[in-house]
């Protein structure tokens, strides 16, 4: 019997999942439109935890980072991705299986810049939703079922709040009523606003998946 595509991307991302916690990496993935800042978000986060050790794996070309994510990244791999799919986990395992993940703190999955696809599982950590404030208040009831699934959501571009037509209190509000348990940061991607609480949790991630590799490994070797 011949083995469906789910089935496939499912057993990938067990792979991808064991392999990043045996290596202690934390793994998280962006999702988000064309518009929201998704690569400038990536971007200037590298740029700005330099104490760790970054790996970067995008969807297609770097698009507006003039190829700046090769210089402040640890690694970074381009995949291209048929139109109307968003990425699978099998591609994102044949990528993991080329490098030495150890070599890592942390790895930041750009997925398509669309809705479409993007709710699959690549054995990731965590899930990161981002919206702009130039997409409107009401995005994220356009997508509730990927903000539920989200371990934290960001509005990007709130530099431009005074000059764009937003209801900040509608968005938290439709935010917090689908999904009460995911951090919520506002930040500016381009201007700085907002990132210390949303660079503090990236850290967190990193941090916090490698103290658990650590008992992880010390809980094994007792047990010998």
């Amino acid at each position: 019997m011949s083995t469906s595509v789910v089935e496939i991307n499912a057993l990938s991302a067990r792979y991808n999942r064991a392999l990043l916690c045996e290596a202690g990496v934390a793994s998280i993935v962006f999702i988000g439109s064309a518009d929201c800042g998704k690569s400038s978000l990536i971007e200037t986060s590298v740029a700005r935890l330099r104490e760790l050790r970054i790996a970067v794996i995008a969807c297609g070309a770097a698009r507006g980072s003039g190829g700046r994510m090769e210089d402040i990244a640890a690694y970074v791999a381009h995949t291209e991705v048929p139109p109307g799919q968003g990425l699978r986990a099998e591609r994102v395992r044949h990528i993991l299986d080329r490098v030495e993940l150890r070599a890592f703190d942390i790895l930041l999955i750009e997925d398509v810049s669309s809705y479409v696809g993007v709710e699959k599982d690549l054995g990731e950590e965590a899930r990161v939703c981002v919206f702009s404030t130039t997409d409107g208040e009401y995005e994220p009831g356009r997508h509730a079922h990927l903000v539920k699934q989200a371990a934290a959501v960001v509005l990007n571009k709130i530099d431009l709040l005074p000059g764009v037509s937003f209801n900040l209190k509608t968005f938290r509000e439709i935010v917090r009523l689908l999904n009460r348990d995911a951090r919520l940061f506002e930040v500016s991607a381009r201007r700085g606003d907002g990132l210390g609480a949303w660079l503090d949790w990236l850290r967190q991630m990193a941090l916090t998946r490698r103290h658990a590799n650590r008992w992880s490994l010390s809980k094994n070797r007792a047990a010998r």
